[in-house]
């Protein structure tokens, strides 16, 4: 039996729908014997994110890690000054290292029952039942993210350009003006979209009431359920991405990636591993976006290889699963992914 690198030990802090890729990556390399996971609920620096305590076996070097997978990388935390190192999802500075491209998804074999239980655990000794109540919620199985395996799937897909993505409504944020500013950005995309591409065009806002009454010609009327949105994602082989809410990296990158499609996103300044740089056609504008989408549709062969580019750099680097193991490596070892 193989001999694990590392022990990880996850602290069972209150779930969110932000941990899932983590946790999945932390996962799947415990199947593989590549670490040793453990859940615990010792006291530890308060903040949001994730805190993990990794020991190299071989060196016996432990450092803590603070990895914050939020949409916004808060400027002050309690856990960033106390961790050794911080793996950062959206930053333009980061302190610590690029965490990489993120989304919900498990591997189905996550140790749910053990990490609530340390999370009930965390609530007894604190006299706060809110995080537990949060974890309870986050891990019911109908509030479950999709597998892993039903997520992947080879280069395939239609000659058509899908671009289906959420209105934010400005009153139910802190936001309303980051929320706004997204809302007319993506609306320019699907009427430059549609207008260019005519049927070869697919998505538009997701049909709820606000989105609707403020953009009545970009809604879809394509099925917008998780699981109908992914198989539109599988029958169409070029995909657009647009930045998220705060300037984040979207969550779609990493779906896009895993489903190997050629992807045009628009232009992001947070910072992201070197792996993962260069893995889209990217955009500023409008017209550059349908610059790219055209270019995408007449050629084939360039098409093919951007959707095998996307599969490849998945499996080497942002596979749940690799993507911890570059950030342990580079932790440990010294070694840029």
């Amino acid at each position: 039996m193989t001999t694990p690198r590392w022990r990880i030990r996850l602290r069972a802090d209150a779930f969110s729908i932000h941990h899932w890729s983590i946790w999945c990556g932390l996962t799947e390399l415990d199947r593989a014997r590549v670490i040793d996971l453990s859940h615990h609920s010792d006291s530890t620096p308060t903040g949001p994110g994730l805190w993990l305590e990794a020991q190299d076996l071989e060196t016996r070097e432990v450092r803590t890690i603070w990895v914050d997978v939020s949409d916004k990388a808060p400027a002050e935390s309690g856990r960033r000054a106390a961790a050794d190192t911080s793996w950062v999802r959206n930053a333009q500075n980061p302190v610590g290292r690029p965490l990489g491209f993120v989304a919900a998804m498990r591997t189905g074999t996550e140790r749910r029952r053990e990490y609530l239980a340390h999370s009930v655990g965390i609530s007894l000794r604190s006299l706060d039942f809110q995080p537990m109540r949060a974890t309870r919620w986050s891990l019911a199985t109908p509030n479950l993210p999709v597998v892993l395996a039903q997520l992947e799937c080879p280069p395939s897909g239609d000659e058509a350009v899908l671009f289906q993505v959420r209105c934010w409504e400005p009153d139910k944020g802190n936001d309303p003006h980051d929320r706004q500013t997204i809302n007319e950005t993506r609306a320019m995309l699907i009427r430059r979209l549609r207008a260019g591409l005519g049927d070869r065009f697919r998505g538009g806002f997701q049909p709820t009431a606000y989105a609707i009454d403020r953009y009545p010609d970009c809604v879809t009327t394509l099925p917008d359920s998780r699981s109908k949105y992914l198989s539109l994602v599988r029958d169409t082989s070029v995909v657009v991405a647009s930045t998220g809410l705060h300037g984040s990296l979207p969550w779609k990158l990493a779906e896009y990636l895993a489903m190997s499609r050629a992807v045009v996103s628009e232009v992001n300044l947070n910072a992201v591993p070197d792996s993962h740089r260069g893995a889209f056609l990217q955009f500023g504008t409008v017209d550059e976006c349908m610059e790219h989408c055209e270019e995408l549709l007449r050629s084939r062969s360039l098409r093919e290889h951007r959707q095998s580019a996307a599969h490849q750099l998945w499996m080497a680097h942002v596979r749940p699963d690799r993507l911890v193991l570059d950030r342990l490596h580079e932790e440990f070892d010294g070694l840029k992914a």
